[in-house]
């Protein structure tokens, strides 16, 4: 007899879908009202792997995103597909549990058959999961990152000028009910977003450094009753709290619709 092919997970598929009372990118305004849905999937295909190497992986990646509304976003009377976003890129898995990404994302909008914005990212990553796991706390690292977006074409904010931005954020993740059937998660994400360079221009041309500061406490469990031939699957719950910065509170949302009123806490 032949022996089994056996998958050795060199290829990653996942998906979802999120509903929110309200969408902001990048702490800035899209829509607060009424339904939100907003769908997602990503394909991973890990082509190398190696511990003798300076590059320990090189994974090449493909994702989708998109946001549906019902509010004055898509100024119609029904559900809209405001938003759609196609990414693809590299990953580099690197010494000392690093990551180095490279990210080409366009945000495109099929209500109104524009193109948002194009922009390049480059984000690193590190895992520092494996500090802690001989401690027996559950927990699984501040898992910081940074990243730096380019604008190739558009922009997302009000101005014409295409604009550079910059991310850094940690995400520490504490099990908090240790339960074999359904263990309990709680994460607490921190991400800060900054202008570099005209990345959040108001109607004025004005340009704020600082562009938002995120709070984002979720609980988090695995389904474990689903078999694992479908796949790992997961229900996650939890709130966003964001201070903007004054641009980023001032930039009108799609249709002239004003999503913040001005307001600087959402």
């Amino acid at each position: 007899e032949e022996p089994k092919t056996i998958n050795l997970g060199n290829i990653t598929f996942s998906a979802g879908v999120d509903f929110t009372g309200a969408y902001f990118y990048r702490g800035i305004a899209q829509e607060n009202q009424q339904l939100i849905v907003q769908p997602w999937a990503n394909l991973s295909v890990k082509l190398f792997e190696s511990d003798e190497c300076f590059i320990n992986s090189f994974s090449i990646n493909f994702g989708t995103w998109n946001s549906l509304h019902e509010g004055p976003s898509t100024d119609s009377s029904g559900i809209e597909w405001f938003e759609s976003d196609f990414s693809a890129g590299f990953s580099l898995g690197l010494p000392h549990n690093f990551t180095f990404d490279f990210t080409y994302i366009s945000l495109d909008g099929p209500y109104d058959g524009i193109n948002f914005a194009e922009e390049i990212d480059i984000a690193l990553s590190y895992d520092d999961s494996g500090h802690w796991s001989d401690h027996g706390v559950g927990f699984s690292g501040l898992q910081p990152y940074i990243l730096f977006a380019f604008e190739t074409n558009g922009g997302s904010d009000d101005g014409d000028s295409e604009g550079v931005y910059f991310e850094l954020g940690i995400a520490p993740s504490f099990v908090v009910l240790p339960n074999n059937s359904f263990p309990l998660t709680f994460t607490l994400g921190m991400t800060a977003g900054f202008s570099i360079d005209d990345y959040y221009e108001d109607g004025q041309g004005d340009d704020d450094g600082f562009g938002y500061f995120l709070l984002s406490p979720m609980f988090s469990f695995p389904i474990n009753c689903i078999p694992p031939e479908f796949g790992a699957w997961e229900v996650s719950f939890g709130a966003n709290l964001m201070f903007l910065g004054d641009s980023a509170a001032d930039i009108g949302g799609p249709n002239s619709f004003d999503v913040t009123n001005g307001d600087d806490f959402e």
